[in-house]
């Protein structure tokens, strides 16, 4: 595999995410022109400021929402939650900016509602296909990075089962760094795959410097923070990416995520399901839902309120105290 191969985009992924990062204000643009030659309507004065300022937004907005950064590796549907959130702030901002310059009445309602609801989905097609030619591109050989574990426990074993299960991430695995394991080669799988001990911690640092490998992976046991210290020490002296892989398999948090409090990070073990905008996201749901249903079951209800007041006394609705969240107490 040639070393042209090896760095193709490698070393122009700044240009890579300069393109996307204009593509994403140019589809905001398209899909608004598109929609309103669609429907009829001209493009006129308001429609090309309109077209200027939403540009502007996303490229600032998606910017700072760091949807920019090296994808390899991340969940296509958190990428699509925040591509989602970036374009619900943009709509905010342009929302806003009409409200304030009374412009609102001089746009179609025919043109912006689909605009507003289909844009993101434009967004993330034109994402999923730049990212499927990436991808391509990289399961053939083309832009790899190299690839080193440090620690061959269940973490780094896991974690290279990963990459090589994913060929697509375009990372080429080349073997372990461990200072408790023995014999020359790490056992992976129900295949039975194996793949080299390169040598202990002590050793890495000299071969990813002359091996130029592109990625070191810590996957070292939360008890060796002083170990782990004096590794990460010695690599910001190369020139590769380190990625800490904490130990989280001895707590199965299957629901844990990761946040963080001016810049320290955190990992939550559990918390309420429903904090932020996926508070704001399920009371939407709970009022659109219940009003369709009320509307909808408007007849059977009468009808049976009607039942329930000509054959008994009680009362046709009745409440009841019961705990939401946070143990509040509510009636319902």
């Amino acid at each position: 595999m040639s070393t042209s191969r090896h760095g193709f985009l490698t070393h122009y992924q700044w240009l890579v995410a300069l393109i996307q990062w204009f593509l994403d204000g140019l589809v905001v643009v398209l899909a608004l022109a598109a929609l309103a030659l669609l429907y009829g309507v001209p493009f006129q004065k308001q429609y090309h400021v309109l077209a200027s300022v939403a540009f502007l937004l996303t490229l600032l907005v998606f910017r700072a929402s760091q949807l920019y950064r090296p994808w390899r590796g991340v969940d296509f549907i958190r990428l699509g939650r925040r591509v989602a959130v970036a374009w619900v702030i943009v709509v905010g901002l342009l929302l806003a900016l009409g409200f304030a310059t009374k412009t609102t009445t001089v746009f179609s309602r025919g043109v912006l509602l689909p605009w507003i609801i289909l844009t993101p989905l434009a967004l993330l097609a034109v994402r999923l296909l730049v990212y499927t030619v990436l991808g391509l591109m990289r399961s053939r050989g083309w832009n790899f990075r190299t690839a080193v574990i440090a620690g061959a426990g269940a973490v780094g074993r896991h974690l290279a089962c990963s990459l090589i299960d994913l060929p697509w991430l375009g990372i080429h695995f080349l073997g372990f760094f461990d200072d408790h394991k023995t014999g020359r080669k790490i056992v992976l799988n129900k295949n039975r795959q194996e793949f080299p001990l390169l040598g202990n911690l002590d050793d890495m640092v000299s071969f990813v410097q002359e091996h130029q490998v592109n990625i070191v992976y810590l996957a070292l046991p939360m008890q060796a923070q002083a170990r782990l210290r004096e590794i990460i020490e010695k690599l910001q002296d190369t020139t590769a990416s380190v990625y800490f892989a904490p130990d989280v398999f001895v707590y199965s948090l299957f629901q844990s995520s990761l946040t963080d409090l001016r810049g320290i990070p955190l990992i939550s073990l559990w918390e309420t399901p429903f904090f932020g905008v996926n508070a704001l996201t399920k009371r939407i749901l709970d009022v659109v839902l219940a009003s369709l249903l009320l509307v909808c079951t408007a007849p059977l209800l009468i009808a049976l309120a009607l039942g329930v007041k000509l054959t008994s006394p009680g009362p046709v609705f009745f409440r009841q105290r019961r705990y939401g969240l946070g143990g509040e107490e509510i009636k319902v």
